[in-house]
């Protein structure tokens, strides 16, 4: 069972006519969006380090006290940098207007449809650091060590700040 210490909570302003990211979201695969960004566009963009990135907004039902059950929505993001095969990933818990927080030590992302290119997601990380690779809360590791082991994605203009996703059938959902 996934233990969600909720340390840090950004609002975003949203108007009371926005859809949420979460409407309509199926509940056994997720809804999800993904790009791998063109040559041409990591050219035009040199600042930007992630060369592919996936999110699959979806929401999980835990038990909780007693009889009550309760429902959180998530968002899970994989991504790939320049300079590494790996992929990096890293889940959030997500209010219903889009914004979205992790565990420990609070990066967050504000998730938002595209008004330019309708049916597109926008993952919005100018207000933050999206740390992707994140250790367990509590682990003791010197700051070298947290460095080397997770991608911090900075929230640079031109770079690393809105990531424009499109939308791909649930059931090539992460």
């Amino acid at each position: 069972m996934k233990n969600f210490i909720f340390l840090s909570l950004f609002v975003l302003s949203t108007t009371a006519s926005a859809k949420s990211v979460f409407s309509g979201v199926n509940t056994k695969l997720g809804k999800c969006y993904s790009r791998q960004y063109s040559t041409e566009h990591m050219a035009k963009n040199p600042k930007q380090t992630v060369t592919a990135m996936a999110a699959k907004f979806y929401t999980e039902t835990f038990s909780g006290s007693g009889d009550e059950d309760y429902q959180i929505d998530l968002l899970k993001i994989q991504a790939k940098v320049k300079g590494s095969d790996k992929v990096y990933g890293v889940e959030l818990a997500c209010n219903k207007d889009g914004s979205c927080f992790i565990d420990c030590d609070g990066p967050r992302v504000a998730a938002r449809f595209s008004k330019n290119n309708p049916g597109s997601m926008l993952i919005d990380n100018s207000e933050g650091s999206l740390v992707l690779d994140p250790l367990t809360c509590g682990d003791d590791v010197s700051e070298e060590e947290l460095e080397a082991m997770n991608v911090w994605l900075k929230g640079t203009k031109g770079g690393d700040d809105i990531f424009r996703l499109d939308p791909m059938p649930d059931y090539q959902c992460l």
